[in-house]
């Protein structure tokens, strides 16, 4: 007797994007949750449904990379206090590109606000620590970019004291 199988179940752009704020909500950051789906295995998904995860991919990513569109604006517009808001929480999210770090490092820097610019280069030299790629690939900046953030966290530090 042969029973009967249902196909799993189609995921879809929304659903994804539902479940991420939910991991969100817990305190998940977007990058990690992004990370998770660059990781995991694809390799038995239809086109169409890997299109569905990148898709979601990008949605999530956007949001990171228009936080700091935004935060650059708000900046040029002289609304210091609105663009931390949108740099830092990116920072909260992990956000691997080196742009929010460098632009809270020069606000703080330029307030005076060594301890704040400090934590910043902390977070920047942990984050690029802990999710650069294991493998080499030519796009990779990742070394320069830890080797530039321990030497501004040096630095920083030097100015601490």
């Amino acid at each position: 007797m042969q029973f009967f199988r249902r196909p799993p179940p189609r995921v879809t752009v929304a659903q994804l994007m539902v479940w991420a704020q939910s991991q969100i909500a817990l305190g998940v950051p977007r990058q990690a949750i992004c990370r998770g789906w660059l990781d995991q295995d694809r390799s038995g998904l239809t086109p169409e449904e890997q299109a569905v995860y990148e898709q979601a991919e990008r949605q999530l990513f956007g949001e990171m990379v228009a936080r700091n569109l935004r935060g650059a604006e708000l900046e040029k517009e002289g609304l210091v206090y609105e663009a931390i808001q949108e740099f830092e929480a990116n920072l909260a999210d992990k956000f691997l590109g080196e742009h929010p770090y460098k632009r809270l490092q020069a606000i703080y820097l330029a307030r005076g606000d060594y301890n704040s610019a400090l934590r910043v280069s902390r977070i920047h030299v942990e984050i690029l620590a802990r999710y650069r790629r294991p493998e080499p690939c030519w796009e990779d900046d990742s070394e320069k970019e830890l080797a530039v953030a321990k030497s501004v966290l040096a630095r920083l530090r030097l100015v601490d004291t």
